[in-house]
Parts: C-alpha cells; sequence; structure tokens
C-alpha cells in the first residue's frame, strides 16, 4: 500500500466521489475522461480553454464508464500544453 501511495494523495470531490491521484493535485483542478476510456486524468487551467496535464487518478464510482451511466458526462473542447 505504501509504494502504490506513494507521491498520490487521496482527494474528495464536490458531489462526494472519493479518488486518489497525483500529489500535485490542487482543489478544483478538473478531471477528464476521454470518450471511450475508463481512467479519469487530472488537468489544471493555464488561461481559456488551455490545460496542463497533471495525471491519471482512480476515483471511486466512475473508473467503469459510470460517468456515461449517471449522466456525468459533458462534451467539452480542449487544448493541452
Amino acid at each position: 500500500m505504501q509504494e502504490t501511495c506513494t507521491e498520490r494523495k487521496i482527494f474528495a470531490k464536490e458531489d462526494e466521489y472519493i479518488g486518489i491521484g497525483d500529489d500535485d493535485l490542487e482543489p478544483g483542478d478538473p478531471l477528464c475522461i476521454f470518450l471511450g476510456g475508463r481512467t479519469p486524468y487530472v488537468f489544471r487551467p493555464v488561461t481559456n480553454h488551455k490545460y496542463r496535464f497533471v495525471g491519471e487518478c482512480n476515483l471511486y464510482g466512475i473508473m467503469q464508464g459510470e460517468s456515461l451511466t449517471k449522466g456525468l458526462a459533458k462534451e467539452k473542447l480542449f487544448t493541452l500544453i
């Protein structure tokens, strides 16, 4: 468990989902699951519609495609820098 959680931290989303992600996570960092994917990724806003990749995360209740079946999916176009 200690090796798996090295440089990672537990976080909670305002909608009561709990997860574990990169130690660099900050409050308000948006999560993204690409269509067809299962892994949530964390990004940090830099400027309007431009984001920096922070890392992947595990979010309990979202890892098996539940974002689509629970109505959480929102389509958004953004640029990674």
